[in-house]
């Protein structure tokens, strides 16, 4: 009985051990889903080099995704996003940057942000990109003259949005 509770606990403390490398220094998901800050690059070789010299100050690439016309990597701190978008899809309304949240009605949440700042004074509109690979009402795009140089891009949680293509830049 003694052995059988000896092997228990460490397989208790294996997982436990796991699951906390997994959170705390690993995490191959964004997970739990708090948003992201995205910071946009002009171009795949910007990104590049940009995920290159991060890369020797601790800050790893875990994945990059194509999710449509946007190119996302993804960075083991769980928030910072380096992404560029497809030239075609490049608006001058949308600088790349931005605050990205996640909720259950992505409207919803939107729209009660654009009330906040047009309340207050400040113009503020709600865009529904029309991405391929993404079902409509899962992401929307508030650009507002109360942020300087970025918008507020909210989305459905990570685990209802459909699965990007993932590779990865730095093959080490």
């Amino acid at each position: 009985m003694t052995i059988f509770l000896l092997a228990w606990a460490l397989v208790a403390t294996i997982l436990l051990v796991l699951v906390s490398y997994l959170h705390f220094v690993s995490n191959p998901l964004p997970f739990p889903d708090r948003g992201h800050r995205c910071y946009g690059v002009r171009d795949a070789k910007a990104q590049e080099i940009l995920v290159r010299l991060l890369h020797t100050f601790g800050l790893k690439e875990v994945f990059t995704m194509d999710a449509g016309p946007s190119h996302q990597t993804i960075m083991n701190d769980g928030s910072t996003v380096i992404h560029y978008l497809d030239s075609n899809e490049r608006a001058e309304l949308f600088t790349g940057t931005a605050l990205s949240i996640r909720f259950d009605d992505p409207l919803k949440m939107a729209k009660l942000f654009r009330e906040a700042f047009t309340s207050v004074g400040y113009a503020s509109r709600i865009y529904e990109p029309t991405l391929s690979g993404l079902p409509p009402g899962s992401l929307y795009i508030l650009v507002s003259e109360a942020f300087l140089g970025w918008e507020l891009v909210i989305t459905k949680p990570i685990m209802q949005m459909p699965m990007p293509n993932k590779r990865k830049i730095i093959l080490s």
